[in-house]
């Protein structure tokens, strides 16, 4: 198990794009009454909200819950870490239901400070970020991208999940092409098991073969049971 590593975002702008030389740590964010974090699958959401939301003596929950549950005490008076809005919408028919509801529920609570998470993937954009700004105390909400591994942080994941030679392994998948997946939590982790630390196979083929095949399951429940059900019904 590897310790926790500080992670950081980057701002995006009103037209999509995100600022350049803008990667700021989540903690500058703390004033701010709304923002959604978007990323990557695996890129670590989760786990940078439920820190966050200690250090900054704030409440964490899924979306699934403050959607299910009409009212919880430890709701009120505090900042409102919301995770998952893309595990909703991969179950629901109409992607924007899931959001209206947690519009109506922080409506009804008087409009907290609230975060929001969703893989960018499954973020609406401009469109999302309009009608989230209708349940915002002062009208705004900002949109961080939440910023890969750096290379200081990939070689202490490394030595954590008992690779032998950090610096050889991330030598090692540059020469395959591989770099893209080293700054990922889900992905550094499955390129781990893939390949082990030095058992390379001899072409950059046989690697992503290899890596595929992990990285090709989807490992969160809430998406597979959604998919599931879709499926099941079709």
């Amino acid at each position: 198990m590897t310790d926790f590593i500080p992670r950081t975002c980057t701002e995006v702008r009103e037209d999509g794009v995100e600022t350049e030389n803008s990667s700021r740590s989540f903690e500058e964010f703390r004033n701010a009454d709304a923002y959604v974090l978007i990323g990557a699958p695996g890129a670590g959401k989760t786990t940078a909200f439920k820190q966050e939301a200690t250090h900054a003596h704030a409440y964490y929950v899924t979306a699934r819950d403050f959607i299910t549950f009409d009212d919880r005490p430890e709701w009120h008076g505090t900042t409102l870490f919301i995770d998952g809005l893309d595990e909703k919408r991969a179950g629901s028919a109409d992607g924007r239901t899931p959001l209206d509801a947690i519009r109506n529920k922080l409506d009804r609570l008087g409009r907290p400070r609230f975060r929001l998470s969703c893989r960018e993937a499954d973020w609406f954009g401009a469109n999302d970020k309009n009608h989230l700004e209708a349940v915002s105390k002062n009208g705004k909400v900002k949109v961080l991208h939440l910023n890969p591994f750096t290379e200081k942080d990939v070689h202490k994941i490394l030595r954590d999940l008992k690779v032998e030679d950090p610096e050889d392994f991330v030598d090692k998948a540059r020469e395959q092409g591989l770099e893209t997946l080293l700054g990922n939590p889900q992905s550094l982790r499955m390129l781990v098991d893939a390949v082990g630390s030095g058992a390379w196979p001899e072409t950059r083929k046989e690697v992503y073969e290899s890596a595929c095949l992990k990285l090709a399951g989807e490992v969160n429940e809430e998406h597979q049971l959604a998919t599931q059900g879709q499926n099941d019904s079709s």
